[in-house]
């Protein structure tokens, strides 16, 4: 029996793969409402500046916007969809609560 090498070369542990939305960090990331209870909101798209339990401050070409997550949803530069609950968390707990949850998951 033949062994066949593989002729691609191994990517590093991490690279080509973009981890889920909700665990990303966000801040510098471009993204648009798409969705929102407020329809004021609807279609405003900037750059997020900053980062809170409830809210996104977007740098848009009218200035700065301040953005509630929840009833919200968000589409990122990638073009994926975010549910502004699942990030209504202090970033700095989001990524550290979802990855427990995801880890729970697969056990």
């Amino acid at each position: 029996m033949e062994v066949r090498k593989s002729t691609k070369t191994p990517s590093p542990i991490g690279v080509g793969r973009q981890p889920r939305p909700e665990l990303r960090e966000l801040i510098g990331v471009r993204l648009r409402v798409e969705k929102s209870s407020c329809k004021d909101l609807q279609g405003v798209e900037g750059v997020v500046l900053d980062e809170s339990l409830n809210t996104f401050v977007l740098d848009t070409a009218r200035g700065r916007k301040t953005v509630p997550k929840r009833n919200c949803v968000f589409r990122l530069e990638s073009g994926e969809l975010l549910e502004g609950v699942l990030v209504a968390v202090k970033p700095e707990e989001r990524t550290k609560r979802l990855w427990k949850k995801s880890v729970k998951k697969q056990r």
